[in-house]
């Protein structure tokens, strides 16, 4: 910095420059630009100043619009006037070289001061020279300036209206204006030589920081100490518009910390309002009383909320930063002129160099470069003055404010026509017209935004009504919190959903902020396959099943999707209604995690050994098409996913084999979240033409290729990973939506089965429904469901199977149960139609006689039963520690029937119990269940196959599950005095004798839980 103002100082300083003439030059084309500008604005307000402003149409009168034109043009005739008098005051000052003939005369007079010990000897020196000098130069310019003054106020002002002083307070005024500048101004000026001649060439940092600090200062002193001397500071009396006032500062958080009124019509009838305090601390808010008196509460308030405005972003600690900022560069020129020989020889100073001259001469030089500069701060506080209307705008005050700016414009006369280039270099506010297009333009996009923010609030209801309808049926459909639990661990909902975690808020419909973000993992796979493109035609022809084991490594997720495969039959004998009730059922299977498939099946169901007529196929096909069209279009009325009708998905070779034409047609929608519906024909891979195929292929080859798709998915990963790798896709459902519904059960009357266990009941139940009373079309169809459902089944091991009608399919929530599929997916459980899971072996041990019991602890030693795994489904069940030894002890030797589900995910542990109020009695069968969700069907139908006679079992009063078991039993009784039901099933009715038997085995069997 110190090399830059030394090459700038040898610059400027060069001898023999006439430095006088320069800085008149600026100062005249300084004048002559600024009188321009005014002339311009002169012409302007002449020329338009009758016309009301097009935006002001019936808010401003003609004669308000008449009488501010003719006032903005007396005011600018008036600059024109006073600057050209300064311009020629300066010419004159410089011409006869006024500047150092004072500086002599001061410096005389000082002299003589000194001479006759009216000042101290410490204060001989430069700066009291400069101070006497300065004083000076401020009585003769406010001695001449007297005529203007009294001109602008007693001439001008008065004759609009404006002016309320006095000559005895206008010279009152002058007065103390002078003395503050003496006691005030002196000392800063004293300072400020002090430290430009203390620190010579790095005074700037020192000074600048000098005077940022006097201006905090004078931010806390003016209204404490200058301030009452001209005005009057009063507090605001209590009233609505202190009360209005104080709300605003306390929802803005503003730190308020008085409300004053200042008697401001002592001196004039304009109005105005600003605050008082440091930009960081409590602040004060001051009212002329003149804009109180002509506005309104809500006037002021807006005007005040643009203030706030100002303070809530920082605009003032902005601008004082940005002033510190303008002060250092200033300073930081004047660095290159403070000790310039030929400035000061120039206007006749060849001895003496006194920093206030060069300081005043710098001024001028520096006023071209400072006017650049400080356009560009207003043009910066045009900026703020836009951001603090529209917080004001923001806050409610739209409209008020309008009116309030409107209200101030007409009662200070301002004008209402600007030229663009007076308003650009006079102005450090926008002018009222572009104020007003710009509240106008936020107050459009806030009514937009309102009706924005009224549909999504809209949305948002509808979309909370159905998050808390959703938690509802979980907690309706799982009767425990383990089926709950079972249920968000395969199907994961947002944690914000999560029912376990935010139970009062879910059901208290509390809204949450959750973000959007599509599933970047998927992303993955769709980039992969649009970048994978075949070599040629013929390969693409060639992709085989096989193929998906070759595919790129572009898959790598972690959420698994869970497909649930729906196949609809005779969809054009559906009513629109039924087909939107099954809209939104698939809707909510959607927002409860699973993904559906639909596949709609051929009416003929044609096989594709059938010969077909290429223009009857063409039909046919045609028309299968426009049905998925149709359905896509009639379920998206009522589903909040998207669907994809694919067409010509797969393609069969000569030995009849249906396989993908190209896999990523169907798992790119399904992977987006959208519900693939898939038409049942094919294209023949020999012939290239399309055939109509069995909807039963359709679903196979879907299934194998999602597991092919999930086996290579988990191959690709790391060895030592592969027993922590989730599944990509599964098939968890294949639901078959018939006019018929489900399989029809001889023992329930030709209803419905409730529930199938296909690996021990296919064959029988195929028997039965030979010898139901029906009619041969009907016995067709529930055997190919079955049939089709076992095929499918034997496939996709792990799925359930559900037979339902359409519109049991599109049942809404009812208060006396749910949706089955809905209900299905939840507790892997039926409701009213056939669930028919497949492959759950049932192992069921009994005794022999009464006398000789089960040992648990013998037949796990020899291998009947894997103790361990028996004991963690108790324990899981319960949530509670088993006391095993406690247990075993009590029900060794005593066990009728032990009943064991799969590996271990269900059982019934059947006891014989003696009432404690008869002991010669015989033994009752007292049978403990514990399964996963989905088993508890099969193993209580075990437990009633091979205990038909009797059987109680004892439940909490507050147990959930008790709506399941009144299903299933044939007697249940509140037992007094205690928290327990009991329930009875069995083949003879039960007397009161044995009523009071079971309920004294209820309660008198005791637990055997560790904690």
């Amino acid at each position: 910095m110190d090399k830059i103002i030394a090459t700038a100082s040898g610059l400027m300083d060069r001898p023999g420059f006439n430095w006088k003439a320069c800085i008149i030059g600026l100062s005249t084309a300084n004048f002559l630009f600024e009188s321009y500008v005014d002339w311009r604005q002169i012409h302007a307000v002449t020329k338009n100043g009758a016309k009301v402003p097009k935006e002001l149409e019936g808010k401003i009168d003609s004669e308000t619009v008449v009488k501010s034109s003719r006032y903005s043009v007396s005011k600018l005739k008036f600059s024109l006037v006073s600057g050209l008098f300064n311009l020629v005051e300066n010419l004159f000052i410089y011409k006869f070289d006024f500047l150092p003939k004072l500086w002599t005369c001061t410096g005389h007079f000082v002299t003589s001061l000194l001479g006759k010990h009216l000042l101290p000897s410490c204060m001989s020196g430069m700066i009291t020279h400069s101070l006497f000098f300065t004083g000076a130069i401020s009585v003769v310019s406010t001695f001449i300036s007297l005529p203007f003054n009294y001109y602008k106020n007693f001439v001008l002002e008065e004759a609009y209206g404006f002016n309320k002083l006095t000559v005895k307070l206008w010279v009152s005024d002058l007065f103390k204006q002078t003395a503050l500048g003496f006691a005030i101004g002196g000392p800063i000026l004293a300072a400020f030589l002090k430290i430009i001649d203390h620190f010579g060439d790095k005074f700037m940092y020192y000074l600048s920081a000098f005077m940022g600090v006097v201006q905090i200062v004078m931010l806390v002193i003016y209204p404490k100490f200058i301030q009452p001397l001209f005005n009057k500071l009063s507090p605001m009396e209590d009233g609505d518009m202190k009360v209005a006032i104080e709300k605003l500062a306390q929802r803005n958080k503003f730190p308020l910390d008085k409300l004053y009124v200042i008697d401001g019509s002592k001196r004039s009838s304009h109005s105005n309002a600003y605050f008082m305090g440091l930009p960081w601390g409590s602040k004060q808010i001051v009212l002329f009383d003149t804009l109180i008196e002509k506005s309104t509460v809500t006037e002021v308030v807006a005007v005040l909320g643009h203030e706030i405005g100002h303070w809530a972003l920082s605009h003032t600690t902005k601008l004082l930063l940005i002033n510190q900022a303008h002060m250092f560069a200033m300073f930081t020129f004047f660095a290159a002129f403070v000790k310039n020989n030929s400035l000061y020889k120039s206007f006749g100073f060849y001895n003496e160099q006194p920093i206030i001259v060069g300081f005043m001469l710098f001024g001028d030089i520096f006023g071209p470069l400072d006017s650049v500069l400080a356009f560009a701060i207003s043009l910066l506080s045009r900026t703020y003055e836009y951001q603090a209307d529209e917080y004001s705008t923001r806050q409610g005050y739209g409209e008020e404010l309008k009116k309030s700016l409107i209200s101030l414009h007409k009662e200070n006369l301002s004008s209402l026509v600007v030229d663009w280039l007076y308003s650009a270099y006079n102005y450090d506010h926008p002018h009222l017209v572009e104020r007003l297009r710009h509240i106008d333009e936020i107050e459009d996009e806030i009514s937009s935004g309102k009706k924005r923010l009224r549909y999504i609030q809209t949305l948002a209801m509808k979309k909370s009504a159905e998050r808390r309808d959703l938690i509802l049926t979980i907690l309706k459909s799982t009767a425990t919190k383990r089926e709950a639990r079972y249920y968000l661990k395969r199907y994961p909902l947002l944690d914000k959903s999560n029912i376990y975690k935010n139970p009062t808020d879910l059901l208290k419909n509390i809204q949450f902020n959750q973000e959007l973000s599509a599933n970047g993992k998927y992303n993955q796979y769709i980039d992969g396959t649009l970048e994978s493109q075949p070599k040629d035609e013929i390969a693409a022809n060639e992709v085989q099943l096989n193929d998906l084991e070759n595919a790129g490594d572009e898959i790598h997720l972690s959420d698994t999707i869970r497909v649930i495969m729906i196949r609809i039959r005779n969809l054009h004998s559906l009513s629109i209604s039924t087909i939107r009730n099954i809209g939104e059922t698939l809707s909510k299977c959607m927002r409860l995690g699973a993904s559906p498939i639909i596949i709609l099946e051929n009416p003929r169901e044609i096989t594709n050994t059938t010969p077909q007529h290429t223009s009857t196929l063409a039909l046919q096909i045609k028309s299968m098409n426009e049905r998925c069209d149709r359905l896509v279009t009639q379920l998206e009325s009522n589903c909040d996913f998207k669907l994809r009708s694919l067409q010509g998905l797969f393609q069969v070779d000569s030995k009849g084999t249906v396989q993908f034409t190209l896999p990523e047609l169907m798992m790119t929608p399904l992977f987006q979240g959208m519900i693939p519906v898939l038409s049942p024909w094919v294209v023949d891979k020999e012939t290239t033409q399309a055939r109509i195929v069995n909807s039963l292929d359709i679903m196979k080859y879907t299934i194998k290729a999602l597991q092919s798709l999930d086996s290579r998915h988990k191959g690709m990963q790391v060895t030592s990973e592969k027993d922590k790798v989730s599944d990509l896709v599964t098939v968890e459902k294949i639901i078959f939506i018939d006019e018929l519904g489900g399989t029809p059960s001889i023992e329930r009357y030709q209803s419905s089965h409730v529930l199938i266990n296909l690996l021990q009941e296919y064959e029988s139940i195929k028997s039965e429904l030979l010898k139901c009373r029906m009619s041969e079309r009907d016995r067709n169809i529930h055997l190919r469901n079955l049939i089709d459902m076992n095929t499918l089944l034997s496939i996709a091991t792990g799925a359930t199977g559900i037979l339902t009608t359409p519109e049991i399919a599109g049942l809404h929530e009812l208060r006396s149960g749910t949706n089955p599929i809905i209900h299905n997916i939840l507790t892997d459980r039926p409701t009213i139609s056939s669930s028919l899971p497949k492959g759950i072996p049932i192992i069921v041990h009994l005794s022999k006689t009464k006398d000789a019991g089960l040992n648990i602890e013998k037949m796990a030693d020899n291998g009947e039963i894997d103790l361990e795994k028996l004991q963690f489904l108790i324990e899981d069940s319960f949530g509670r520690k088993l006391d095993l030894k406690h247990y075993l002890e009590r029900i060794n030797g005593h066990i009728s029937g032990l009943i064991i589900a799969g590996n271990y995910e269900g059982c019934a542990i059947l006891t014989w119990e003696r009432s404690p109020h008869d002991k010669d009695r015989k033994n009752c069968i007292f049978g403990q269940i514990r399964s996963l969700p989905g088993l508890a069907d099969i193993v209580f139908k075990a437990m009633l196959v091979n205990f038909k006679k009797e059987l109680i079992w004892r439940s909490r009063k507050t147990n959930p599950v008790n709506k399941w078991y009144f299903d299933r039993s044939t007697a249940n009784y509140s037992i007094p005095n205690s928290n327990w039901r009991m329930f009875y099933s069995g083949s003879k009715p039960p007397l009161e004798k044995d009523i009071r038997d079971y309920v004294g085995v209820c309660t008198s069997i005791p637990p055997s839980f560790t904690s």
